[in-house]
This record gives C-alpha cells, structure tokens and sequence, in this order.
C-alpha cells in the first residue's frame, strides 16, 4: 500500500510540475505578443503620449504652424466668421501654393484642434521654433503680414490682435538675437 501511495505521490508532483511549466511558458508567449516588436512598443508609447497632450504640441509642420496663427487672430473677440475662414483660406492658397481641397482639409482640421483654444500665447515659443527651423527669413516675415491680413479682414487690429501679433515679432526678435532683451 504504501508503494502504491509512494507512486500517485510521484505522479502527482510531475503532473504539478508540468502543469506550472505549461503555465510559465504561456505567460511568456502572453508577454512577447503584447510587447512585440521592441520599434513597435516604443511607437506605441509614443503615440499614447500625443493622444493624451495638447494636440498643438504634435505639429510638425510650419504651414501648420502659420495657420494656427492666424486662427488665433481670428479668434480673439469672436467665433469665427465666414469672412476670416474666406481670408485665411486664401492665405493658405497664396503663401502656402495649396490646393483648394487641401486648404480647406487642414483648416478644418486645425480649426477642430484649436476650437478650445482661448490664447495661444504659452504656444508662441513652440510654434515660432517650428517656423523658425524651416522657414527663411522673409517666409517668417510673411507670416506677420499674413496676421496683419487676417486681422484687417476680421474687423480691424484691436488691442487684443495686435497684442498676438507682436507677441509673435517678439519672440521672432528673440530667437533671431538670444542677447536681445
């Protein structure tokens, strides 16, 4: 009897054995599938961060950039008007060579990335860079001009449009000259 209880004891603790191990090896296939791909996991990181920050923060683009701009101009005192969509649009057209569909593509699309935005001052910085690293000279003077249409075409330069307009030269000022005060 007791050999007969020695054996289901044996088999009992190989079974146990194989079972964890099944297990364990489970758990690891589990593991790799979820992570993958090291590039892919890294991807997905980051793309889980731009979905829970500011949309503003994923621009990469200075056309993008320009027209955030301007929709602040637009923006400051009132929604925005047919006319500003109509201005801004068309400043897109000339000084960006754009398409009429793709014009009216990225402004919808940046007009829903801003439409909670109320003031794009503790963006300037991060957004004159991105124009600053791709742009010259004369295409980031152009998108002063820009502003100053878009301002004149939604009721005139108010004090809260031409405070966005030279917060934008000034930090233009600033990049251009660190030594500036």
């Amino acid at each position: 009897m007791h050999i007969i209880l020695a054996i289901l004891g044996a088999a009992a603790a190989v079974i146990f054995f194989l079972y964890r191990v099944y297990w364990t090896v489970q758990t690891g296939r589990e593991i790799a599938d979820r992570v993958g791909d090291p590039r892919r996991f890294v991807r997905k990181f980051r793309w889980a961060h731009k979905v829970k920050g500011n949309p503003l923060e994923t621009l990469e683009d200075p056309r993008e950039a320009a027209t955030v701009l301007m929709l602040a101009v637009a923006r400051t005192e009132e929604e925005l008007t047919d006319t500003a969509r109509a201005v801004i649009q068309a400043q897109m057209r000339r000084h960006f060579h754009m398409s009429e569909a793709a014009a009216e593509a990225m402004f919808r699309q940046l007009a829903w990335m801003t439409r909670d935005m109320t003031d794009v001052t503790p963006r300037m910085r991060r957004l004159v860079m991105l124009l600053r690293r791709y742009c010259t000279a004369a295409e980031r003077e152009d998108v002063a001009t820009m502003l100053d249409e878009v301002s004149q075409a939604c009721g005139g330069l108010t004090p809260m449009r031409r405070q966005i307009i030279q917060r934008y030269r000034q930090v233009l000022r600033e990049q251009d000259d660190p030594a500036a005060p």
